[in-house]
């Protein structure tokens, strides 16, 4: 029997599943954003700032040097702020209206990007009443927590042009240099020396993922004791940092990892996989990691090694055993779930999805049948909505014979070890 409570969650699981979903798409590269501001400006006061916007900060609204090349026809964009000393390169386009500017970023941070993946962007203004509007129209291909920081920024953007002080806050950019410059100039200038970064100089989505980490643990407290709330948020994040190993392991940068709402937790990485192999290897990192943990404190448990913490010990196993099997089952996009993915992406690109499908409503049936009823419709309702926007082919490098029977070997040592936990606890 389904409770009330739990419809509401549900609801509230399916609303912000529906956001994920808008925000992968809108980081797919096969959607058009468009994000407008009103201005109470008129329309050519409204294209004369957008002009100095780009002819002085190359619509980067920070401090840069701007390098236009005949030959090539692209123009560089030198910011002078720490940290962002490799220029961006754009290649303008033609403009679409007589008020707008077009342009792709064919070139960042000394990368170029890859074919269909450059990152495309129209300003315009157009009439609104007696003021005007300013609209960004923009393509681009990014991981989820860069679609949400990239939306953001171009939002703020427009409104730095739909402000009454716009022309003033690009003239001040213009004329501006940065930290680094300021730091160097006049006499008795000091060479750079690396600093520590303070609470306040850490960047800005460290701040939002605490927040949402801590807004999930509080959600934990509302469902369990707090014992078991603690113990949960602490064998997620165990989980989570065994992926985050894997990313340090193949060769990442720029990695994290958080607690979520309804979810669990989730690890980030700081770049795309690079083969069916990689990705496999980093989702099954997670529970692979976690079985030392499981082993660990079962045996700390079950041979009465420190008598005072064993009730920490059997909560630390048992929910590490629950989480990790579960997330072993072939249901897209759990661990399991990716891990069938690569091996299907490799083997039967073909029929990528109805084999996928069918791993996902067997591992459904298989939840359904241990009597987590909630957890498979909560689940259920998370791979719906993933399989949705599952994307038909992919272009990384398929694992060969001797990488899948690798797979196949640790995939089969992970179940054999928090398996044989759950059964024990069972039994």
């Amino acid at each position: 029997m389904i409770s009330p409570p739990f419809i509401l969650q549900a609801a509230l699981l399916i609303v912000v599943l529906l956001c994920l979903q808008l925000l992968r798409r809108a980081g797919s590269g096969r959607e058009t954003v468009t994000i407008s501001r009103q201005s109470q400006a008129d329309v050519e006061t409204s294209w004369a700032n957008l002009r100095d916007a780009w002819d002085k900060t190359g619509l980067t609204f920070t401090p840069a040097d701007i390098h236009d090349s005949e030959d090539e026809g692209t123009r560089s964009i030198h910011p002078r702020v720490p940290g962002q000393a490799s220029p961006i390169v754009f290649k303008p386009l033609p403009g679409a209206t007589p008020y707008s500017i077009n342009f792709s970023v064919i070139r960042q941070s000394g990368l170029d990007y890859p074919e269909g993946e450059q990152h495309f962007e129209q300003w315009s203004v157009e009439p609104d009443g007696a003021g005007s509007k300013i609209v960004v129209q923009t393509r681009f291909v990014r991981t989820l927590g860069n679609t949400v920081r990239t939306l953001l920024a171009l939002r703020k953007q427009a409104g730095i042009l739909a402000s009454p002080q716009a022309s003033q806050i690009i003239a001040s950019l213009a004329t501006q240099t940065g930290p680094a410059e300021q730091r160097n100039t006049g006499a008795g200038a000091q060479t750079n020396r690396p600093r520590k970064l303070t609470a306040t100089q850490l960047p800005s989505h460290y701040g939002r993922e605490a927040a949402i980490s801590l807004l999930a643990f509080a959600y934990l407290l509302t469902q369990y004791r707090w014992q078991s709330a603690v113990m949960l948020a602490f064998v997620i994040l165990w989980h989570e940092y065994g992926h985050l190993l894997a990313y340090r392991l193949t060769g990442r940068r720029g990695n994290r990892l958080m607690l979520v709402p309804f979810f669990g937790g989730i690890a980030v990485a700081g770049s795309p996989h690079k083969s069916e192999f990689e990705k496999a290897f980093c989702a099954l990192m997670g529970p692979g990691f976690s079985a030392l943990l499981t082993l660990a404190s079962f045996g700390l448990w079950y041979y009465d090694i420190a008598p005072d913490y064993d009730f920490w010990f059997r909560l630390c196993f048992y929910f590490s055993a629950v989480l990790n099997l579960l997330n072993l089952l072939p249901i897209y996009p759990l661990d399991g779930g990716q891990t069938a993915e690569s091996f299907l992406r490799s083997f039967l690109p073909q029929s990528i999805f109805v084999h996928l499908s069918g791993l996902s409503a067997v591992g459904l049936v298989v939840l359904g049948g241990l009597g987590y009823y909630d957890m498979a419709l909560f689940v259920g309702i998370f791979c719906f909505m993933n399989m949705r926007s599952l994307p038909p082919h992919s272009h990384l490098p398929a694992m060969n014979g001797s990488q899948a029977v690798a797979i196949a070997i640790f995939y089969a040592a992970i179940v054999a070890a928090h398996g044989s936990i759950f059964y024990y606890i069972s039994t």
